[in-house]
């Protein structure tokens, strides 16, 4: 799917729910190349609904903070 050329650069938040830890989705390294200031891929709410797929299981709401730096 083609992208306007510097259309992210008009967007106040940029959100891609792919995720590469390490590394820039290609969706999100094109947002930075248009200049868009705020972006974000999809690993935190991979985190997030397995914490809440573990509290429907378990009854217990882990804490996930810790897995964003063991991740």
């Amino acid at each position: 799917m083609a992208i306007a050329p510097n259309i992210l650069q008009q967007a106040g938040a940029v959100y891609d729910m792919q995720y590469s830890k390490g590394t820039d989705t290609p969706f999100i390294a094109l947002a930075k190349q248009q200049g868009a200031q705020h972006y974000s891929d999809g690993f935190g709410m991979l985190v997030g609904q397995a914490a809440h797929a573990f509290y429907l299981w378990r009854g217990v709401m882990p804490d996930v903070a810790p897995l964003f730096d063991e991740l």
